[in-house]
Protein backbone atom coordinates (compact mmCIF):
# COMPACT_ATOMS: atom_id res chain seq x y z
CA UNK A 1 0.00 0.00 0.00
CA UNK A 2 2.79 2.43 0.99
CA UNK A 3 4.35 1.56 -2.70
CA UNK A 4 1.55 2.66 -4.43
CA UNK A 5 0.75 6.22 -2.24
CA UNK A 6 4.41 6.69 -2.92
CA UNK A 7 4.48 5.74 -6.88
CA UNK A 8 0.90 8.20 -7.14
CA UNK A 9 2.56 11.15 -5.26
CA UNK A 10 5.73 10.46 -7.91
CA UNK A 11 2.98 10.58 -10.87
CA UNK A 12 1.26 13.83 -9.22
CA UNK A 13 4.31 15.48 -8.39
CA UNK A 14 5.81 14.75 -12.59
CA UNK A 15 2.59 15.96 -14.28
CA UNK A 16 2.53 19.03 -12.16
CA UNK A 17 5.66 19.98 -13.19
CA UNK A 18 5.19 18.88 -16.01
CA UNK A 19 1.76 21.07 -16.79
CA UNK A 20 3.54 23.97 -14.82
CA UNK A 21 6.35 23.99 -17.25
CA UNK A 22 3.47 24.26 -20.52
CA UNK A 23 1.86 26.40 -18.58
CA UNK A 24 4.63 29.14 -18.60
CA UNK A 25 6.05 28.74 -21.61
CA UNK A 26 5.39 31.48 -24.49
CA UNK A 27 2.77 30.78 -26.77
CA UNK A 28 4.03 32.11 -30.61
CA UNK A 29 0.79 31.80 -32.88
CA UNK A 30 1.79 33.85 -35.87
CA UNK A 31 5.23 34.29 -38.18
CA UNK A 32 6.95 36.44 -38.35
CA UNK A 33 7.84 36.46 -34.31
CA UNK A 34 10.55 38.03 -32.45
CA UNK A 35 11.82 36.53 -29.32
CA UNK A 36 13.03 39.32 -27.53
CA UNK A 37 13.14 37.87 -23.49
CA UNK A 38 14.99 35.37 -21.62
CA UNK A 39 12.46 32.30 -21.35
CA UNK A 40 10.74 29.22 -23.14
CA UNK A 41 8.40 29.86 -26.07
CA UNK A 42 6.34 27.00 -27.42
CA UNK A 43 4.67 26.85 -31.54
CA UNK A 44 1.12 26.50 -30.75
CA UNK A 45 0.06 25.29 -34.49
CA UNK A 46 1.39 24.90 -37.90
CA UNK A 47 2.70 28.30 -38.69
CA UNK A 48 3.39 29.66 -42.52
CA UNK A 49 5.21 32.94 -42.86
CA UNK A 50 3.17 34.82 -45.73
CA UNK A 51 5.30 37.71 -45.88
CA UNK A 52 9.06 39.17 -46.58
CA UNK A 53 11.12 38.93 -43.62
CA UNK A 54 14.40 37.84 -42.94
CA UNK A 55 13.09 34.98 -40.75
CA UNK A 56 10.42 33.48 -39.74
CA UNK A 57 11.42 33.44 -36.04
CA UNK A 58 14.17 35.82 -35.00
CA UNK A 59 15.37 35.14 -31.56
CA UNK A 60 17.44 38.32 -29.78
CA UNK A 61 17.74 37.62 -26.27
CA UNK A 62 19.85 35.51 -24.62
CA UNK A 63 18.78 31.76 -22.70
CA UNK A 64 16.10 30.97 -24.84
CA UNK A 65 14.23 27.58 -25.32
CA UNK A 66 12.03 27.54 -28.43
CA UNK A 67 9.87 24.47 -28.45
CA UNK A 68 8.40 24.38 -31.72
CA UNK A 69 5.75 21.54 -30.30
CA UNK A 70 5.71 19.05 -32.60
CA UNK A 71 4.69 21.76 -35.20
CA UNK A 72 6.06 22.84 -39.01
CA UNK A 73 6.77 26.25 -39.43
CA UNK A 74 7.13 27.04 -43.22
CA UNK A 75 6.77 29.83 -45.60
CA UNK A 76 4.59 30.62 -48.11
CA UNK A 77 6.85 33.40 -50.20
CA UNK A 78 7.80 33.23 -53.86
CA UNK A 79 10.61 30.59 -55.01
CA UNK A 80 13.97 32.31 -54.53
CA UNK A 81 12.87 34.39 -51.19
CA UNK A 82 16.19 34.56 -48.89
CA UNK A 83 14.32 33.83 -45.46
CA UNK A 84 15.98 31.72 -42.76
CA UNK A 85 13.54 29.24 -40.39
CA UNK A 86 14.89 29.86 -37.06
CA UNK A 87 18.13 33.18 -36.96
CA UNK A 88 19.73 34.05 -33.83
CA UNK A 89 22.66 36.24 -33.92
CA UNK A 90 25.23 36.89 -31.34
CA UNK A 91 22.91 35.35 -28.69
CA UNK A 92 24.13 32.71 -26.30
CA UNK A 93 21.73 29.73 -24.22
CA UNK A 94 20.21 29.23 -27.09
CA UNK A 95 17.74 25.67 -27.31
CA UNK A 96 15.65 24.59 -30.32
CA UNK A 97 13.80 21.56 -30.01
CA UNK A 98 10.88 19.09 -30.76
CA UNK A 99 9.30 20.28 -34.52
CA UNK A 100 9.77 20.51 -38.51
CA UNK A 101 11.55 23.29 -40.22
CA UNK A 102 10.16 23.20 -43.70
CA UNK A 103 11.22 24.95 -47.22
CA UNK A 104 13.42 27.82 -46.08
CA UNK A 105 16.83 28.99 -47.71
CA UNK A 106 18.48 27.94 -44.01
CA UNK A 107 16.34 25.90 -41.57
CA UNK A 108 18.06 26.79 -38.26
CA UNK A 109 20.95 29.26 -37.77
CA UNK A 110 22.62 30.56 -34.58
CA UNK A 111 24.98 32.57 -34.31
CA UNK A 112 26.35 32.77 -30.98
CA UNK A 113 28.30 35.18 -29.18
CA UNK A 114 31.32 33.30 -27.03
CA UNK A 115 31.50 36.42 -24.54
CA UNK A 116 27.67 34.89 -23.64
CA UNK A 117 27.21 32.58 -20.96
CA UNK A 118 25.66 29.41 -21.82
CA UNK A 119 25.93 26.99 -25.44
CA UNK A 120 23.83 26.05 -28.49
CA UNK A 121 21.38 23.31 -29.14
CA UNK A 122 19.18 21.65 -31.71
CA UNK A 123 17.34 18.60 -30.59
CA UNK A 124 14.81 16.33 -31.90
CA UNK A 125 14.26 18.65 -34.96
CA UNK A 126 13.54 17.78 -38.71
CA UNK A 127 14.63 20.00 -41.18
CA UNK A 128 12.87 19.27 -44.96
CA UNK A 129 13.72 21.36 -48.46
CA UNK A 130 16.49 23.92 -47.11
CA UNK A 131 17.80 25.49 -50.23
CA UNK A 132 21.26 25.84 -48.98
CA UNK A 133 21.78 24.97 -45.77
CA UNK A 134 19.85 22.36 -43.44
CA UNK A 135 20.80 23.67 -39.71
CA UNK A 136 24.33 26.09 -38.90
CA UNK A 137 25.60 26.38 -35.58
CA UNK A 138 28.79 29.16 -35.23
CA UNK A 139 30.15 29.59 -31.80
CA UNK A 140 31.17 27.51 -29.04
CA UNK A 141 30.00 24.25 -26.57
CA UNK A 142 27.45 23.57 -29.40
CA UNK A 143 25.19 20.45 -29.89
CA UNK A 144 23.12 18.84 -32.41
CA UNK A 145 20.86 15.71 -31.28
CA UNK A 146 18.15 13.11 -32.88
CA UNK A 147 17.78 15.64 -35.88
CA UNK A 148 16.31 14.58 -39.49
CA UNK A 149 17.58 17.08 -42.20
CA UNK A 150 16.57 16.47 -45.46
CA UNK A 151 16.21 17.22 -49.33
CA UNK A 152 18.66 19.97 -48.66
CA UNK A 153 19.82 21.69 -52.05
CA UNK A 154 17.49 23.42 -54.80
CA UNK A 155 18.15 24.39 -58.47
CA UNK A 156 18.89 27.62 -57.45
CA UNK A 157 22.02 27.18 -55.23
CA UNK A 158 25.27 26.84 -56.08
CA UNK A 159 26.43 24.04 -52.47
CA UNK A 160 24.40 22.81 -50.35
CA UNK A 161 25.06 21.32 -46.39
CA UNK A 162 22.86 19.78 -44.46
CA UNK A 163 24.73 20.30 -41.26
CA UNK A 164 27.36 23.26 -40.28
CA UNK A 165 28.91 23.29 -37.19
CA UNK A 166 31.90 26.13 -37.01
CA UNK A 167 33.18 26.14 -33.63
CA UNK A 168 34.97 24.56 -30.55
CA UNK A 169 33.58 22.17 -28.69
CA UNK A 170 31.14 21.05 -31.33
CA UNK A 171 29.06 17.34 -30.87
CA UNK A 172 26.69 15.96 -33.48
CA UNK A 173 25.39 12.75 -32.32
CA UNK A 174 22.22 10.71 -33.77
CA UNK A 175 21.53 12.82 -37.04
CA UNK A 176 20.00 11.56 -39.54
CA UNK A 177 21.10 13.51 -42.91
CA UNK A 178 20.73 11.39 -45.58
CA UNK A 179 21.73 12.46 -49.41
CA UNK A 180 19.54 14.33 -51.63
CA UNK A 181 19.04 11.18 -53.89
CA UNK A 182 18.38 8.68 -50.55
CA UNK A 183 15.86 11.29 -49.11
CA UNK A 184 12.27 10.54 -49.42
Amino acid sequence: MKLRLIRFVAVLIFTMAATSIAQTAKPILSLPAVISKPGRYIVKTNLVLKKSATAAISIVSDDVVLDLGGRVISHALPVGADVTGVLTEARGGIKVINGTVRGFTTGIRINSNSAVAGGIAVEDVRIERSAEIGIQLVGETMAVKRCVITNTGSTQANQAFGLVLDGAFATASDNDIPSKNEAK
